[in-house]
């Protein structure tokens, strides 16, 4: 799958997203990139891809939890 832009530029601007993101497994990176690149709206895609990034550096790994608070 094809990493949204939202997404890149989301790590490339969060050195401990992007580590976080590559520690995961292949098919949990793929569940990140479908949930930001789902989203119609812009906005929505920017919200989701920082909310994910801020919960992968917590440590959540679950992709049900991806988006939780």
């Amino acid at each position: 799958m094809e990493m949204p832009e939202v997404w890149l530029e989301v790590i490339e601007s969060d050195h401990e997203a992007a580590e976080a993101f590559e520690k995961l497994t292949p098919g949990k990176k793929r569940s990140i990139l479908h949930m930001v690149s789902s989203a119609k709206r812009m906005e929505t895609q920017i919200n989701r891809a920082l909310k994910i990034a801020e919960n992968i550096k917590m440590g959540v790994t679950n992709p049900r939890d991806f988006m939780k608070s």
